[in-house]
């Protein structure tokens, strides 16, 4: 059976020109969802030979807000309404393989486990129980005082005894959103679309917990590769340097970062901007060497 790798880009086309050209297989198919003010969106579709691909409909997605789990429910939705795949690959357009589509493939049918890290004590968790609407307004990410206001408003409703997941029978989990899952466990995210609307609306980065909290609620404990938050996913994210650090941006330290990768186990990582291309062209280079 095929993969299916569904995409969430909003820019950076030069990243996500190297990302799919790597992966391009006839074992590999795309979803795409292209961000609804996404800029000089390039022909995707004529960087690929080998692959299908397919896109879901424009909306804004915005940072931190239930609008990315909805995305994410669309992409999966294309990929499960179409069938024949054994994984679903969720990943961004800031993101990079770290070996050989072939070998990708060959690591995850022979492990045959669902990639679902998790963390504990996060913040989000404790936030979950309140209502942020103002995560809803697209200049949340960046405006300090919109998060403080937030802030004290969470507290407000903790002073007055709001929990909305009181009566909640689930235990919410976090995690990253990155994630590469079974189809019995995608299709119980989409099952079960309705409750996580309720749990998760108004809530800050829900897209980190939905996964984890149907995998963790829905029996799928036993199935996975590793609780870990990075090895559980396969993904080498580097939050020591930045939130997360964007591989080759610091100066001098390109070679040691691609060493670092090439080195790892890993079989994803992030994040990857246009505007340090020299390591996202070595990891082109190196990898389509390796594939031939």
């Amino acid at each position: 059976m095929k993969h299916a790798y569904l995409i969430m880009a909003h820019g950076s086309w030069r990243v996500l020109e190297k990302q799919l050209r790597l992966l391009d297989s006839g074992f590999n198919d795309f979803y795409i969802h292209i961000d609804k003010k996404a800029q000089d969106v390039p022909d995707i579709g004529s960087w690929l030979s080998k692959s299908g691909v397919w896109y879901t409909e424009p909306m804004d997605v915005k940072w931190a807000d239930y609008s990315m789990v909805e995305c994410l429910l669309r992409l999966i939705k294309a990929a499960v309404g179409r069938g024949g795949y054994s994984y679903f690959h969720v990943i961004s357009g800031a993101d990079m393989p770290l070996k050989p589509a072939e070998e990708i493939y060959r690591f995850f049918e022979s492990s045959g486990k669902n990639f679902v890290g998790f963390d504990k004590g996060h913040r989000v968790l404790k936030s979950a129980k309140y209502y942020h609407p103002a995560v809803e307004w697209s200049c949340y990410r960046r405006h300090k005082l919109l998060k403080g206001i937030d802030r004290g408003f969470e507290y407000v409703q903790a002073a007055v005894g709001i929990n909305r997941l009181r009566r909640e029978e689930w235990e919410i989990k976090h995690g990253w959103n990155w994630v590469s899952m079974r189809p019995e466990l995608a299709q119980a995210v989409l099952d079960n679309e309705e409750k996580l609307q309720r749990i998760f609306h108004k809530t800050i980065a829900p897209d980190e917990m939905t996964v984890q909290t149907v995998a963790f609620n829905c029996g799928f404990m036993d199935e996975l590769y590793d609780l870990d938050v990075q090895k559980g996913g396969m993904r080498r994210v580097d939050w020591q340097r930045g939130t997360p650090y964007v591989w080759g941006s610091e100066p001098g330290k390109t070679e040691s970062d691609f060493d670092e990768l090439m080195s790892c186990s890993y079989m994803f990582a992030r994040k990857f901007d246009e505007a340090h291309m020299e390591i996202v062209e070595k990891i082109y280079n190196e990898l389509s060497s390796r594939g031939k």
